[in-house]
């Protein structure tokens, strides 16, 4: 497009010196560069469009996706909620408890060792008895 044109205004004075093209000359040269201009104001307009479209699109995908998920769960002040808080003994004794009892009939705990809980759930005597 850049070549196409650096040779048209190399044509164009090439022809320009010459006296008998110029009138024809000026004449083609004036309607076409009124075309390029009402060709490149509807190409941005086009442009133009087209992103706006695109925007427009994609907001309504995130929110329809938003809409499927249903209502927020509400926020509760758990007391491990934090950087620095944990789990209370309890709570993991019930864990390991509930997980016993339902889950490790399916799931094992191949990749737990249960040194990793003492101290923090189950004395070491209670470890050895898992």
């Amino acid at each position: 497009m850049v070549g196409g044109g650096v040779i048209q205004q190399l044509l164009r004075r090439k022809l320009q010196s010459q006296s008998v093209a110029t009138p024809v000359l000026s004449w083609l040269s004036s309607k076409k560069v009124k075309e390029e201009a009402g060709s490149a104001g509807f190409r941005a307009f086009a442009l133009m469009g087209a992103g706006i479209t695109g925007l427009l699109s994609f907001s309504t995908v995130a929110s329809a996706d938003e809409a499927e998920h249903g209502l927020e769960s509400p926020h509760y002040p758990w007391p491990h909620d934090g950087i620095l808080s944990s789990y209370d003994h309890a709570s993991i004794r019930r864990g390991h408890q509930v997980y016993q009892q339902v889950c490790a009939s399916c799931h094992s705990m191949s990749l737990i060792s249960y040194r990793d809980l003492v101290g923090v759930a189950y004395t070491e005597e209670e470890a050895k008895a898992m």
